[in-house]
């Protein structure tokens, strides 16, 4: 008689490291894809800031740095990836470790790290593409 195998948690773990993968991949898009303001704008911010705090130094009336404690709507987006990741994760070894078959877990597990490490990788290659555009154009000055 054979005997089957329960595959419970890691299909949980498969299901919810899907889901964390997708929020990463899809809010990276649309944070990509959102339109910028002009850079007029964002240059004359800054400009009066800086005159602002400049005439705030120097008649004396120096603000204390307002922290605010609330998170952004990017930094939310990145702690729930990042926990669906985990609990991806997790079932996945508890799946493993309850004998469920070796590709669902592996999968979850996979899925889990993918969506973890997702802001990390696409920010290191970020770096390295603004690394190598400063090396471009600094060969350009030097050559």
């Amino acid at each position: 008689m054979t005997q089957h195998r329960s595959i419970k948690l890691s299909t949980l773990g498969l299901g919810v490291g899907a889901l964390a993968l997708l929020i990463a991949i899809v809010h990276f898009w649309v944070v990509a894809a959102a339109p910028s303001p002009p850079i007029e704008d964002v240059i004359a911010d800054k400009v009066v800031a800086i005159r602002d705090a400049t005439v705030d130094r120097l008649t004396g009336r120096v603000k204390e740095p307002q922290r605010d404690g609330s998170w952004d709507r990017d930094q939310i987006v990145i702690a729930a990836t990042s926990l669906l990741g985990g609990i991806a994760i997790v079932l996945s070894v508890f799946g493993f470790v309850r004998k469920e078959p070796r590709r669902p877990c592996i999968a979850a597990a996979f899925l889990g790290v993918a969506a973890v490490a997702f802001p990390f990788v696409i920010g290191a290659i970020g770096a390295v593409i603004a690394l190598i555009a400063v090396g471009a154009i600094l060969s350009l000055f030097f050559s």
